[in-house]
C-alpha cells in the first residue's frame, strides 16, 4: 500500500517519507492484520527517519510519522497527554476538539434558520397580497371613525340650520371663505442673504470669483420686484376678506333683529 505517491511497472526505486505494507490482499482485514504484528511493522534509518526516545517508559518515536493504534481505552490519548506533558513546542489537537458543539448555540442557530426559511417561503407564498397587506397594516381604524363622526356631525348640522336660510343667506357672498395670505417668509429671507452678499467686504474677493457684483444687484432688484407683487396679492386678499366678514357680520345681526338691510 502506498500513500502519495502513483505506482507503475518503470518504478525500480520508491521513495521516502512513505508508508508500505506487504500484502497479498489488499483489504481493511488485510491490513489490520499485518499492522498487529509488531515483528512485520518497523522503521527503515535508511530512508533518513532518526530515532529518539519520547518518554521514559521507554517508548521510541521517529522523525517521521508516527501512528498510534489500539482499542477503545487501551492508552491511546494517555500517550499522546504525556507526550504533550513531556515536550515543549508540541502543536497537539486533543480529540473531538473540532468537533466540540454548543448545545444551545446549534438548536438557537437550528431555530434561526428554520424561522429564516419560513419567512422567505412565506413572502413568497404571499407576494401577490404583500400591496393589499402593507396598504392594510397602515390604515388607521380610529383616524377613520374620527373622520366619518366629524362628516356626520357637519352633514346633521347642515340639515339643522337650512331652515334658517333665507334669500339673502342663500347668497354666494355669505357662505364666501376668506382668503389665505402668503408669509413670503422664505422671500424674504432670500433677499436678506442677497444683500448680504452685496454688503459684505471681508470675504469680497471670494464672492467675486463666482458671483459678480452686478448679477448680484439685478438678482436683488428682480426679487424685490417680486415681493412687491405678491405683498400686493396680500394686501388685496386682506381687502376682500375684511369686506367677506363686514357682510358676515351684518347678516348676523340681521338674522338676530339688529339690523335689516333691503
Amino acid at each position: 500500500m502506498f500513500s502519495d505517491i502513483r505506482c507503475s511497472n518503470t518504478i525500480s526505486e520508491f521513495p521516502p517519507r512513505q508508508t508500505y505494507i506487504d500484502a497479498g490482499d489488499i483489504s481493511f482485514g488485510a491490513l489490520r492484520t499485518c499492522l498487529r504484528d509488531k515483528n512485520k511493522v518497523f522503521l527503515s534509518e535508511k530512508d533518513g527517519h532518526k530515532f529518539f526516545d519520547a518518554l521514559d517508559t521507554g517508548l521510541r518515536l521517529s522523525t517521521g510519522l508516527n501512528v498510534i493504534l489500539g482499542e477503545r481505552s487501551s492508552g491511546k490519548t494517555y500517550t499522546l497527554n504525556r507526550l504533550f506533558s513531556s515536550h515543549e513546542n508540541v502543536k497537539y489537537i486533543e480529540q473531538f476538539s473540532l468537533l466540540v458543539r454548543d448545545e444551545q448555540t446549534d438548536v438557537k442557530n437550528f431555530d434561526e434558520k428554520i424561522s429564516k426559511k419560513n419567512s422567505i417561503f412565506t413572502e413568497e407564498y404571499l407576494k401577490e397580497f404583500k400591496v393589499v397587506v402593507d396598504s392594510m397594516v397602515n390604515v388607521d381604524l380610529e383616524r377613520n371613525e374620527q373622520f366619518v363622526e366629524d362628516y356626520i356631525s357637519s352633514l346633521l348640522k347642515n340639515a339643522e340650520e337650512s331652515e334658517k336660510y333665507d334669500a339673502f343667506s342663500k347668497a354666494k357672498l355669505f357662505s364666501e371663505t376668506t382668503f389665505l395670505s402668503d408669509e413670503l417668509v422664505t422671500l424674504k429671507s432670500l433677499i436678506k442673504a442677497v444683500e448680504t452678499l452685496i454688503e459684505n467686504k471681508e470675504y469680497r474677493e471670494i464672492i467675486d470669483k463666482y458671483l459678480s457684483l452686478l448679477d448680484l444687484k439685478k438678482l436683488a432688484i428682480n426679487l424685490m420686484e417680486i415681493s412687491k407683487g405678491e405683498t400686493e396679492n396680500n394686501q388685496k386678499k386682506n381687502y376682500a376678506n375684511e369686506l367677506i366678514n363686514d357682510f358676515l357680520d351684518s347678516s348676523i345681526k340681521c338674522n338676530c333683529g339688529f339690523l335689516r338691510i333691503p
